[in-house]
């Protein structure tokens, strides 16, 4: 099986320090993303033990899902602060590969103005892995209210995400 180089790891681990990481990866570039299997050692004094995968995790920025896990819709970030009057965005992406191409569903609920392009975001067997972006603008307005707006994303069959913007008033 291929290793995949890591260059940055973050989720839950413990309190152990990590001395050596390989990710094993199945063959094929196809599955090379859907699982992530981790084997690694760690080792703290005089004690050497070996850790189970931890879960929540991501390698190079890639969410990684074990056998069993439903398909999810994947949002990075999923919230961010945006001054009033300016520009925000987000990446969506899919955990599993979908049977079949089709659109990325998304609804928006909050207070305040904001503006976005139509979504056309569109995910297929092919491109499932691959982030796509989406622009989100915040509208300036006269109150002195921090408003908010949150984006439900979903894609059928596919477990949805949510991605918050809190737009930072300047009045």
């Amino acid at each position: 099986m291929p290793v995949i180089p890591v260059r940055r790891w973050s989720g839950a681990v413990g309190a152990l320090v990590l001395a050596t990481v390989a990710i094993v990866a199945p063959a094929g570039p196809a599955r090379a993303a859907v699982g992530c299997a981790v084997d690694y050692t760690a080792t703290i004094g005089s004690h050497t033990g070996v850790n189970t995968p931890p879960t929540n995790w991501r390698v190079n920025g890639v969410a990684c899902v074990t056998d069993g896990e439903p398909p999810t819709v994947i949002a990075d970030p999923t919230s961010d602060s945006v001054p009033e009057g300016t520009g925000a965005g987000f990446r969506v992406r899919l955990s599993h590969p979908p049977a079949e191409a089709a659109y990325l569903g998304m609804t928006m609920r909050g207070t305040g103005g904001w503006v976005s392009q139509p979504v056309m975001l569109r995910f297929t067997p092919t491109n499932w892995s691959s982030w796509q972006g989406f622009a989100v603008g915040s509208v300036q307005d006269a109150n002195t209210v921090d408003d908010v707006v949150v984006f439900t994303l979903s894609f059928p069959g596919y477990l949805s995400d949510t991605v918050t913007f809190t737009q930072i008033d300047d009045d």
